[in-house]
């Protein structure tokens, strides 16, 4: 083994033997969340759709149905609301709560709470290893470092695979798995074969998730991509998001008439989301099922107060950084390219769980093996054949 490639082995052992473990929890909370949208719309069943298609009857409004929710003491975050005549209206609460409203009879719909629950769980432990209050930065740091180092740690894996002689009889062996005698051969066959087929799906996984992570990794894309950082950064949905929670005084009552001026301004549209409390502007978010990114939206900015319609901002005329970056969320997850790229996410997430556990199994094996006693006598991988071998020279 040559020098560099030395470095480069033992630096990727030393990485992942200190950060696998927590690779191995980023990978099994990665697949255990890969279907999240289906297994939640598979748990409302029917809930979002209406059961009374006389389309005759007055309807509720929607500030009068957001009116009971507020009186049964429910603090509504958003609301959806889709261009489909059965569909009901999807309020989201405090706490990850939803729920439906029916326009046509007023009643309210609870969705299922175990499903979203659990899916919770899962994302905290998936983002702040199930950290909270002040050791939720240090969980979120934790995360944040092991999904860094994991890009490091799969690039220089794909540089110790390259075999050194390319033919059939030695690309073999780590292309595809094989019957083997020991645990550790087993391994080591294991670690070969699923890094090289699941390595891309990974790296884009991790590079993904560093620009969700990391502010300066989100600015690099934005810079890469021409696009001024400072202008991006003013159109963050979550900073608009904060200003609109502090803005006085509170417009909700007005939910109709902002309804109305966007249904007017925006004629061809598939679903809608508003924030409350409203402000007095509105950013509704608007899907108009036109772009190739399933997840792109654009944003109509209403004046609450006096009805009429202040910025439309089409998905598609915004910069390259600030679509790549609508984009670079839900590559994440799959869900841009849809269930098959959520399977495909999913199959590279149990791939990753089975690298950092028999990279950890490897990397242990070897520190036992530079142990001085087992300097004179080693074992075989197997407890139940243990025998004597030659020290090593």
């Amino acid at each position: 083994m040559n020098t560099f490639r030395r470095i480069i082995f033992w630096t990727h052992f030393a990485i992942g033997l200190t950060l696998g473990l927590i690779i191995v929890v980023l990978c099994v909370s990665g697949a255990l969340l890969a279907f999240e949208r289906q297994l939640i719309e598979l748990a409302d069943g029917d809930l979002k759709t209406s059961k009374n298609t006389d389309s005759s009857n007055k309807k509720f409004t929607v500030s009068e149905l957001v009116s009971k929710l507020n009186e049964k003491e429910i603090k509504p975050s958003s609301l959806t609301i889709t261009n489909n005549a059965q569909s009901r209206i999807q309020v989201t609460a405090g706490q990850g709560a939803v729920f439906y409203l029916d326009q046509s009879s007023g009643e309210i719909f609870e969705a299922g709470k175990n499903i979203r629950q659990a899916m919770q769980t899962l994302r905290e432990l998936h983002r702040y290893l199930s950290l909270s209050g002040e050791s939720r930065a240090v969980g979120k740091a934790a995360t944040g470092a092991a999904n860094l180092v994991f890009i490091f740690i799969i690039i220089t894996g794909l540089y110790l695979w390259l075999p050194r002689v390319w033919s059939k009889k030695h690309l073999r062996p780590i292309i595809w798995f094989r019957k083997t005698k020991t645990s550790r051969a087993r391994d080591f066959n294991w670690h070969n074969v699923i890094g090289i087929w699941a390595a891309v799906p990974l790296l884009v996984m991790a590079v993904t998730a560093t620009v969700i992570s990391y502010r300066w990794a989100s600015d690099l894309l934005m810079w890469i991509s021409g696009e001024n950082v400072e202008a991006a950064s003013q159109n963050n949905p979550r900073q608009n998001e904060n200003d609109k929670q502090k803005a006085k005084p509170d417009y909700t009552s007005r939910i109709d008439e902002v309804i109305s001026v966007s249904k007017a301004a925006v004629t061809d549209w598939q679903s809608m989301t508003i924030r409350l409390p409203l402000g007095e502007t509105t950013d509704v978010s608007i899907d108009e099922g036109i772009y190739w990114n399933r997840f792109g939206r654009s944003t109509l900015t209403v004046n609450t107060s006096e009805r009429k319609v202040l910025k439309w901002s089409p998905y598609g005329e915004r910069g390259l950084g600030t679509q790549l970056r609508s984009w670079f969320r839900f590559t994440h997850t799959g869900e841009s390219f849809g269930i098959i790229g959520q399977f495909i996410a999913f199959l590279g997430c149990i791939g990753g769980a089975i690298l950092g556990y028999t990279g950890i199994a490897l990397a242990i094996r070897r520190i036992k093996g530079m142990l001085p006693s087992n300097k004179t006598i080693g074992f075989s991988e197997t407890p139940d054949r243990v025998k004597q071998v030659q020290p090593e020279p």
